[in-house]
């Protein structure tokens, strides 16, 4: 059965807004355990913590993008 590019792209941006969902939680976790709150997660944990994730995923995508490009000029 061939899968649609369409279909392959949206379950690969569905996988990546689950991941981003995940880091972004643990990292807010990070935040908060620093802090006085340990028990407690705020918007201000996620606000700290989304920029963060933001940053190390469009690393990783631009690491993905340059790796297909190596791959396709072999």
């Amino acid at each position: 059965m061939k899968v649609s590019i369409e279909t392959q792209a949206a379950k690969a941006l569905d996988q990546r807004k689950a991941i981003f969902a995940d880091e972004t939680t643990e990292q807010a976790k990070r935040f908060a355990a620093k802090g006085d709150s340990t028990n407690w997660l705020t918007l201000l944990h996620y606000q700290q913590a989304a920029p963060i994730v933001m940053q190390s995923f469009m690393l990783a995508i631009a690491r993905d993008q340059t790796a297909h490009a190596d791959r396709k000029a072999v």
